[in-house]
């Protein structure tokens, strides 16, 4: 249907030719005949005026209207089938290339309506289980100023008793008020002052690019004095619910990379920025992966400094430096085998493996809470870590309100 329609399309100034050869000498006899009858000529003139309008303009977009009921429908089918694959808990297996399921269910909890979100962000105690983290863990953020994002997300990892350190990565002076400065210093965050563009690929900060390069720089001066495992996350989106450096979700020797249950040719997003960068020939080679979120990584600190490595000397982070697309890079060092080739040790989390995108892992756009307020899966899993959350009006109004946040 979708080659028939472009067929249309493409034919438009065929089809309005031969409209115009078969009606106009017959227009013209009847002129002729008519030459005395003004108001016959201008109502056939009007007529021979509409078809073209009716041929070139209303027709094309009509078709496209509908293309586009199709395309988004059929979209919509492979998301929800998609979505509803990855509802049991899984982890990915990259030999077997299946999500296998896990049986463990790492943060299994029964779901309540009667949520007290007043626990939300008070500290969560592990009883007589060894720490999952340690000051040798980092935890990269990139942020411009004290937001309620930031703040949100920093509480939540302060009631975390995650141990990892924060380093906020910004450019020029971190903008703050005398209390928000006296919180990171509580928390001992690390601020990165010095996150400056390379002048000869852009004049002004782009941070979702940006951010890459000061973890690289910071890496390579640090690494040595003991970093073990890292956490790169976006700042102004993401809420812990547990400390996410458990084994079973961030490990020293490989990287975790956190997939949404959606294919990149079924997000108009992702396609568009694909696109963008390789073209429309190297392109659909790659649509019919997952969608890999290049704003969750962790894992090994070395492997993670060999994949920024890799991300910045590729043409494509000069030629496409602007806003969202280190997402389609990192996709295609992922599904092209670039990063299998530089020797890095990578696993894939779906939506039960503890990291959480709710932009795809909440089925029918409804939230469910356990009776401590947390966020709960579809399959019953407590995620560590949230991401997304600001697309949930009522979660987020949760979330502020229980953990003091203006």
């Amino acid at each position: 249907m979708e080659t028939s329609l472009k067929q249309v399309i493409m034919n438009n100034g065929q089809l309005v030719t031969k409209i115009h050869l078969s009606i106009s000498p017959k227009i013209m006899k009847i002129t002729k005949k008519s030459q005395n009858n003004f108001s016959l000529q201008i109502g056939l003139y009007l007529l021979l005026v509409f078809l073209y309008l009716l041929v070139f303009l209303i027709f094309p977009y009509a078709l496209q209207f509908v293309r586009y009921i199709l395309h988004s429908s059929n979209n919509s089918q492979i998301g929800q089938k998609t979505a509803s694959r990855r509802l049991k808990t899984q982890i990915y297996n990259k030999t077997s290339k299946n999500f296998e399921p896990d049986a463990r269910k790492l943060y299994s909890d029964d779901s309540s309506e009667n949520a007290d979100f007043s626990q939300v962000c008070k500290p969560k105690f592990r009883g007589n289980l060894p720490p999952a983290s340690s000051t040798n863990d980092v935890i990269l953020l990139y942020a411009t100023k004290f937001t309620p994002g930031l703040h949100l997300a920093l509480r939540s990892y302060q009631a975390s008793q995650c141990k990892a350190r924060i380093i906020i990565f910004v450019s020029g002076q971190f903008k703050g008020s005398r209390k928000d400065m006296n919180f990171l210093n509580e928390i001992n965050a690390t601020i990165v002052d010095q996150c400056t563009e390379d002048p000869s690929i852009s004049s002004a900060p782009v941070p979702h690019m940006l951010r890459f390069k000061c973890e690289l720089e910071w890496l390579n001066e640090n690494i040595d004095s003991g970093i073990d495992r890292v956490l790169h996350t976006d700042s102004y989106d993401i809420f812990f619910q547990s400390d996410p450096f458990i084994p079973e979700m961030i490990q020293n020797d490989s990287l975790t990379f956190v997939v949404e249950p959606h294919f990149i040719r079924g997000c108009g997003w992702n396609l568009n920025w694909f696109t963008s960068c390789y073209g429309e020939t190297i392109t659909p080679s790659f649509i019919d992966n997952f969608i890999v979120c290049s704003g969750t990584i962790a894992g090994s600190a070395k492997h993670y400094q060999t994949l920024l490595k890799l991300m910045l000397e590729q043409p494509q982070w000069k030629t496409c430096y602007t806003h969202s697309r280190d997402q389609p890079i990192l996709n295609y060092l992922i599904w092209s085998g670039k990063v299998d080739e530089r020797g890095i040790k990578y696993r894939f989390s779906g939506c039960d493996g503890g990291f959480a995108t709710l932009q795809w892992c909440i089925l029918n756009y409804e939230v469910k809470y356990n009776k401590m307020g947390q966020v709960v899966l579809p399959s019953g899993i407590v995620p560590a870590y949230i991401h997304q959350y600001p697309r949930h009006e009522s979660l987020k109004n949760h979330l502020y309100q229980a953990c003091g946040i203006h």
